[in-house]
């Protein structure tokens, strides 16, 4: 069966029991986002998926890589849509580096 696959940004709500935000909020900003995954998140009692929040994204918000895919009944992807710019570098790459 053919198929599209999408990407997404989602947010995600940690749950941080007897976690002391105020030392964390006295952190200095460069120190706040280090210790948000090695502390907070690694400690957290629970996550939930707020698929509330989801929205579709652009190749350009996403590097340029596509965010939509298009696959055939074989899964052999067909189409995407990242920029033709992207797909004609990536094409002209191939033929440059083919033995």
């Amino acid at each position: 069966m053919a198929y599209i696959d999408i990407k997404l940004t989602v947010w995600q709500r940690y749950r941080i029991l007897g976690t002391d935000l105020e030392e964390f909020m006295k952190l200095d900003e460069k120190e706040k986002h280090q210790q948000v995954f090695h502390k907070l998140v690694d400690n957290a009692d629970d996550v939930d998926w707020l698929f509330d929040t989801s929205e579709y994204i652009t190749p350009a918000e996403n590097s340029n890589n596509s965010t939509l895919e298009i696959f055939d009944d074989n899964d052999r992807q067909i189409w995407d849509n990242r920029p033709i710019a992207v797909k004609r570098n990536i094409k002209i790459n191939e033929i440059q580096n083919d033995p």
